[in-house]
C-alpha cells in the first residue's frame, strides 16, 4: 500500500487535486450546526492506469457519499492545522477501497467494479474512477431527505443552495483536472435538477442511450433504457441512468450490463 501512495503522489495529475482540494474542499458555506450533521468530503484520487491511459478514461458519478469518513467539521479542524495532510489523507481513503477490492453488497460499487473489470483483471489495472455528484451526506444520507424508501431528516432549505454550489465547483474542478473521455451518472431523476444545473444542460436536449450506435441493447427491444440518456458536455460523452439498485428494483438489473457494453464499445469505436 505505502508503494502505491508513494507512486500515487509522483503523479502531476494527484497533486493538482490535491492542490485544488486544499483550496475548495472546505469552503462549504453553512453554520457548524449543520457541518456537524455533514460528512467528510470524498476526495478522489487518479490511479497510474486512469493517468496513463487518456482514450480509456471513465468516471462513474454516483449520489452521495452515504456515510463517508468522519464529519466536515472534523475535517475543517484538520484543514486549519495540516491542509495538505487532511486532503491526501481523504484522497488515500478513497484509493484504499481499489487497493483491497473486497465484496461489497452495495449496488453502485457492484457497477463500478464490473466497469472497471470489463476489460482488466483488477481495479488497479483499470481506467476508470468514482466520484459522486455530492461530495458530503447529510445525517449518513440525501441531503434532500430522502434514500431506501424511507425519509431522513432534510437539510434546512435556506442552506441547500450553498450545499448545491460548493457540490458543483468540487465536482467540475475535478473533472476538469481528470479529463474523462465518459462519465456515467448513475444519480436517477431526483438529482436530475442537481446534475443539469451544475452542467448548465437542458435535459430537453439529452437522447435516449438507444440513439447512439454503439449501444449494446440495440437489438433487445424488451429492454427499457427510457430512464437512461446520453448527453455531450465540452466534448465529453455524458450517459445518465438511474441508481444500479434502483435499477434492479425494477427488474432492469440487465441495464447495468447494456451502459458498461455501451461505454466499451464508444471506447474502441474510436480508440
Amino acid at each position: 500500500m505505502d508503494d502505491y501512495f508513494s507512486e500515487m503522489w509522483n503523479q502531476e495529475m494527484n497533486n493538482r487535486l490535491l492542490d485544488f482540494y486544499i483550496e475548495f474542499a472546505s469552503a462549504l458555506d453553512v453554520p457548524e450546526e449543520i457541518k456537524k450533521s455533514l460528512s467528510a468530503p470524498l476526495l478522489v484520487h487518479a490511479s497510474p492506469s486512469y493517468i496513463e491511459n487518456a482514450d480509456k478514461r471513465v468516471i462513474l458519478v454516483g449520489k452521495e457519499t452515504m456515510g463517508w469518513i468522519g464529519s466536515y467539521q472534523n475535517f475543517c479542524c484538520d484543514m486549519k492545522h495540516n491542509p495538505e495532510e487532511s486532503c491526501k489523507r481523504m484522497m488515500e481513503s478513497q484509493a484504499w477501497f481499489m487497493l483491497h477490492d473486497k465484496k461489497s453488497k452495495y449496488k453502485y460499487w457492484q457497477m463500478y467494479k464490473m466497469m472497471a473489470k470489463r476489460g482488466y483483471n483488477d481495479l488497479l489495472g483499470a481506467s476508470q474512477l468514482w466520484t459522486n455528484l455530492i461530495p458530503v451526506d447529510y445525517h449518513g444520507h440525501s441531503y434532500l431527505g430522502t434514500g431506501r424508501a424511507l425519509q431522513y431528516d432534510k437539510m434546512p432549505s435556506e442552506f441547500i443552495s450553498s450545499l448545491r454550489l460548493y457540490a458543483e465547483k468540487m465536482l467540475k474542478g475535478t473533472i476538469n483536472i481528470l479529463k474523462p473521455r465518459i462519465i456515467v451518472f448513475c444519480t436517477g431523476s431526483t438529482y436530475d435538477k442537481d446534475l443539469y444545473s451544475f452542467l448548465h444542460i437542458d435535459s430537453k436536449h439529452t437522447v435516449s442511450l438507444r440513439k447512439l450506435p454503439e449501444c449494446a441493447a440495440k437489438e433487445e427491444g424488451s429492454i427499457d433504457l427510457t430512464d437512461t440518456v446520453t448527453f455531450m458536455w465540452n466534448d465529453i460523452r455524458c450517459i445518465r441512468t438511474e441508481h444500479p439498485r434502483k435499477l434492479e428494483s425494477r427488474g432492469t438489473k440487465c441495464v447495468k450490463k447494456i451502459v458498461v457494453d455501451t461505454v466499451y464499445n464508444l471506447i474502441e469505436s474510436e480508440g
